[in-house]
């Protein structure tokens, strides 16, 4: 609330911290880390992000820091989805990758009711089932956190939408 006030009073734009595995994942709150007007990482894996700050210099121990939103003592991102971000990285650029192919995410970024099987049967799946199920399951849960829209821009963003140019290719 603080940096929106400090925002609108100067005519500035907030902006937000979230990449694209949190977004997929629903994990940001809505009126928290969700309302900035700008997300410039948002389309960006956990990797790609931790790479951006090594590469711009930023200190070993931020750059590989364990990820928490610091809501308790010892509390963890990971302890709480139930997986490793790595695992959500690579499932989510698969599965961008496998929409172009097999459409199996609505256009707000959600895994399709009718297409949840066939993803965890997919001999291609780059994580454990069990895993994957976890993952599908956050992301479904959360989807009402997502705008209609979201899935073109990622799919923009990382080169795979129809017309793309300069994107991210996996």
């Amino acid at each position: 609330m603080t940096a929106g006030f400090f925002a609108d009073t100067f005519r500035g734009l907030m902006m937000g911290t979230g990449n694209g595995v949190e977004y997929f994942l629903g994990y940001f709150s809505i009126r928290g880390d969700g309302i900035s007007d700008r997300q410039p990482i948002r389309d960006c894996t956990k990797e790609e992000v931790r790479a951006m700050a090594a590469s711009a210099g930023l200190p070993e121990d931020l750059v590989h820091r364990v990820p928490t939103a610091g809501l308790w003592p010892g509390q963890t991102d990971e302890g709480e989805l139930g997986f490793s971000y790595a695992d959500a990285d690579r499932f989510l650029v698969w599965i961008l990758n496998r929409h172009v192919a097999e459409p199996c995410l609505t256009t707000t970024l959600t895994v399709r009711e009718e297409s949840v099987e066939a993803i965890l049967a997919d001999p291609g799946l780059p994580v454990a089932a069990e895993v994957a199920r976890r993952i599908i399951d956050q992301n479904r849960r959360t989807a009402f956190k997502r705008r209609d829209g979201d899935l073109e821009a990622m799919l923009a963003a990382r080169g795979l939408a129809p017309g793309a140019t300069g994107g991210r290719q996996e």
